[in-house]
């Protein structure tokens, strides 16, 4: 049954609310010296929003490609277990309008996997005020996806462009039927009012069901590694301008497009300029994610995270 699209006139009163209000993602970095210091937490309360379109490769032969407009909503909770250690959950949801063959759109909203995480990081700073922040990360990702159903496809296709507008970057929310662990490292190094340094992201996706998808196209095993590489530079303490530039790789596919073209398509480079609002409390990332090239071509989309600390 065709609807009317519901994510672009969604958007306007959902962005306002979330940009008023960082990425449960591992690296929310602090600024250099001189910079904002966080203040004292033993909570931290985290929403992130993504919106734009997205076009990706599928998996079933009646649907070899998908595209869409997305709307992708994060929320997160961690806790200090430790002095340097901290324990999180985190929830996405994939709110989609799904472009069909004869060019109509069809809502459609999928819950991706949740994950538990266990987070370590420290960092060291010389009188000069050079120093470095380390953090490291491993997350177990629950196969609680929505799926199917196998007809339409609907809510794997959802699941599908989340994973594209994010450039592929994070597999573990969006992929249907399978567990993971997700293992992954960050050092920032800090210079006066410089951040810079490399990240590293390796999941593991193990299938655990089909997903009402076709056997022929789904694997066991799944590894898309990702590398970073990310500079910001704070003219004020608590003002930040940068950008990440990623690498990601499809080592080995959990489930493998049907068109042949995409099936080689391997690596997906991406980029996301950022600016971050950074006080004791609050802090408040506006960032835009732009795939070049690669198998999710044409995807982009911008958003806002935040974190609350208390």
């Amino acid at each position: 049954m065709q609807r009317r699209s519901f994510v672009l006139p969604l958007v306007w009163s959902l962005f306002a609310t979330l940009s008023r209000a960082e990425s449960p993602a591992i690296d929310e970095p602090a600024a250099p010296e001189g910079g904002p210091l966080a203040a004292p937490s033993e909570t931290r309360a985290e929403l992130s929003s993504l919106l734009g379109f997205a076009s990706s490769p599928f998996f079933v032969p009646e649907f070899p490609e998908v595209s869409g407009q997305v709307l992708l909503l994060r929320t997160a909770v961690a806790r200090r277990i430790a002095p340097s250690v901290w324990l999180g959950l985190t929830m996405p949801l994939a709110l989609t309008s799904i472009r069909q063959p004869a060019g109509s759109y069809v809502d459609e909203a999928a819950w991706g996997n949740p994950a538990l995480a266990i987070q370590h990081d420290w960092s060291g700073f010389t009188e000069a005020g050079v120093g470095f922040l380390s953090v490291a990360r491993a997350s177990l990702g629950l196969p609680l996806t929505e799926h199917g159903p196998r007809a339409s496809q609907m809510a794997n296709r959802a699941l599908a462009l989340a994973d594209a507008l994010q450039a592929l970057r994070e597999p573990s929310p969006y992929t249907p039927g399978v567990a993971s662990l997700t293992l992954a490292y960050r050092v920032d190094l800090a210079s006066g009012p410089w951040l810079f340094g490399p990240g590293l992201s390796v999941p593991l996706l193990v299938r655990l069901g089909e997903a009402e998808l076709p056997s022929t196209q789904t694997r066991a095993i799944g590894l898309r590694p990702r590398a970073d590489l990310r500079a910001l530079y704070y003219p004020k303490r608590w003002f930040g301008v940068g950008a990440e530039g990623s690498l990601t790789f499809d080592v080995v596919r959990v489930t493998e497009p049907i068109r042949p073209d995409d099936a080689r398509q391997r690596v997906q480079p991406s980029l996301r300029p950022e600016i971050v609002f950074d006080g004791r409390r609050f802090r408040v990332v506006l960032s835009c994610l732009v795939p070049i090239g690669g198998p999710v071509r044409g995807s982009a989309g911008c958003g806002a995270d935040a974190a609350l600390r208390f």
